[in-house]
């Protein structure tokens, strides 16, 4: 029977507990910064509200890391009232000090006289790290002195090297300097635009940025260097340095992105987690070497992002193509003579000078090829008394320049003198010099056109020549033309055979020639070098000509020339001997039977 009493009222007991309610936290955890002061920390009343519930809140001081200095806090107790449900709350202080720490936490309990079983019971106060280590703030210094944020703006440099050692990232802590802080550079992963290894290199810290505690200085942590330059020039091991190199692609847009990193204790912040700059492109401009058709040129690739020995190709456009096309063996320092043979080998124009990796290639500058296009075409005509030709090209507006009409130009460097190229006339009058006065274009004048009919029609070659500077020729042997400018073509007939015409008979004839036209003219004198004219007559295709019927009457018997010209208005108007050139020779005999009395 006793038994069963003890067993009813331990029932009882644990009803009256279980409507008794037990005290818990309003939530398992509180995040909480160091400046935050007092504030209260709430409990509520679950489960039940009959009676009076105590409960007692202590801090846990195993699984707590807050210090006792940094908060505040008395063991404190709360009570509630038969049916009271209502919040209560106890009070800790938190210490705000200028000391950094990284984040802490304090774990309170609850006890109380009906304990439960809730998660709810604990609460975890996190007090975040504070900023009393400050935050590193990065800038850019401009040419004036003006300090430029790096954490807002991205910073345009030109592309290429300093003359000097220049510091494009400062880096400063300010507003703390409480405990130990630490960075890094590294270069952004799939971000940048600019091609690490091509358009630049990076040379990263051997060591992390530090400030020990109570340091705030401002520091350079990131420079570029001049050309030439290595790690060496850095002053101290911590620093990192970028080699920006020059290129002369015209890209739209070249940004370089460097990661600001910290070791997760380091106790000031970071302003930015990136360094941003831009590279203003310089484009071909102002970087060209020029080279002179015909001529060595000589090349200085120091400063460019080229090591000696490494295979450079000529090209249009440079990429692995282009590498496999043409090379430079004898590149093997950062001057060297290109022989004008391989210069020969190129159009004039722009090229770029391309350095091969193994599956790309980039432009590192400009190589500016001077002279005449070999495709250009001129002609004169003979007895022109003068004559002038225009040549495209490359640079043919500058002084110092000659072209000769040849059989042949010169090879390169065969100095030898072939007099199976070199006719007399064309030597003497064929030589033509530019002439400035002469807009648009390039003109060269012919000294004297009338002595290059020695070397009657057909197809020629222009061959040029630079004395200027950069030029290696003096222009006044054969062996220094050996560019060609392109095909010339002296325009007029052939010598004709010899012709032998009878009284009554028709001359009619063909004529063959280079550039022959209609309303040319021939004309049957005593001699070309007089003009005794018998009979003349133009052609309506430049290659038939029809006297009609011979007459004593219109020629009389004997030992004629015929001459041609071609009328252009002053240059030759055919009312000169020289404007007419040779082309054979008419005997005209009277019939059988009949006599010329003037021959006894």
């Amino acid at each position: 029977m006793a038994t069963l009493k003890a067993f009813l009222l331990a029932a009882l007991l644990k009803i009256c507990l279980a409507q008794q309610g037990h005290a818990v936290f309003q939530a398992s955890t509180l995040n909480l910064t160091e400046k935050v002061g007092t504030v209260g920390i709430p409990l509520k009343r679950v489960d039940g509200s009959t009676g009076i519930l105590e409960a007692t809140v202590t801090v846990d001081t195993v699984a707590s890391t807050m210090q006792p200095v940094d908060y505040t806090f008395h063991s404190g107790s709360v009570r509630w009232t038969d049916g009271d449900t209502s919040p209560k709350a106890l009070v800790i202080s938190i210490h705000d000090d200028n000391t950094f720490e990284p984040t802490e936490v304090l774990e309170l309990v609850i006890s109380d006289t009906n304990p439960g079983s809730s998660a709810l019971q604990r609460l975890k106060i996190y007090l975040q790290a504070d900023d009393d280590g400050g935050q590193l703030e990065f800038t850019y210094v401009t040419a004036k002195g003006e300090n430029t944020s790096l954490a807002s703006s991205s910073i345009s440099l030109m592309e290429g090297q300093p003359k000097t050692l220049q510091c494009i990232a400062w880096a400063e802590r300010l507003g703390g300097s409480s405990g130990v802080s630490t960075m890094w550079l590294s270069v952004c992963e799939q971000e940048a635009l600019a091609t690490q290894g091509i358009d630049f290199d990076f040379y990263g810290a051997n060591v992390p940025v530090k400030w020990e505690d109570g340091e705030t200085d401002r520091r350079c942590v990131l420079y570029s260097l001049p050309s030439g330059g290595t790690r060496a020039l850095l002053p101290y091991s911590w620093q990192s340095a970028i080699m920006i190199w020059p290129d002369a692609d015209e890209e739209p847009l070249e940004e370089l992105c460097f990661a600001v990193n910290s070791f997760s204790n380091s106790s000031a912040s970071l302003s930015t987690g990136t360094l941003r700059y831009v590279l203003a492109d310089n484009g071909a401009t102002g970087k060209a070497t020029r080279c002179f058709l015909g001529a060595d040129c000589n090349v200085d690739f120091t400063g460019l992002h080229w090591e000696p020995g490494v295979n450079i190709s000529l090209a249009m456009y440079c990429n692995v193509q282009a590498c496999s096309t043409w090379r430079w063996p004898y590149a093997k320092s950062y001057r060297f003579t290109v022989p004008a043979e391989d210069i020969a080998k190129r159009d004039p124009g722009n090229w770029y000078a391309c350095r091969c990796f193994e599956e790309s290639a980039q432009a590192i500058h400009v190589i500016s090829i001077m002279g005449p296009w070999s495709r250009n075409v001129a002609s004169c005509t003979l007895g022109w008394e003068s004559c002038s030709v225009q040549l495209t090209g490359e640079g043919l507006r500058m002084h110092s320049q000659t072209i000769r009409v040849l059989h042949a130009c010169a090879n390169i460097g065969d100095n030898s003198s072939d007099d199976d190229y070199i006719d007399a006339g064309l030597w003497k009058g064929g030589i033509a010099r530019l002439d400035l006065t002469q807009k648009p274009g390039s003109w060269y004048n012919m000294a004297d056109p009338l002595e290059v009919n020695s070397a009657g029609p057909g197809l020629f070659y222009m061959c040029w020549c630079f004395s200027g500077f950069g030029g290696r020729a003096s222009c006044d042997k054969y062996s220094d033309f050996v560019v060609s400018a392109g095909l010339f073509v002296m325009e007029g007939p052939h010598v004709q055979e010899d012709r032998v015409i009878i009284h009554g008979s028709p001359l009619q004839f063909n004529v063959t020639g280079a550039g022959l036209e209609a309303n040319d003219r021939i004309s049957i004198v005593t001699s070309c070098n007089q003009r005794d004219v018998y009979m003349e007559i133009p052609t309506s295709d430049g290659y038939f000509f029809d006297f009609g019927t011979v007459h004593e009457g219109h020629l009389p018997p004997g030992n004629f020339e015929f001459c041609w010209c071609r009328r252009a208005g002053s240059l030759a108007n055919c009312s000169h001997p020289d404007h007419w050139t040779y082309v054979g020779s008419l005997n005209v005999m009277c019939p059988s039977g009949y006599y010329n009395f003037e021959e006894e």
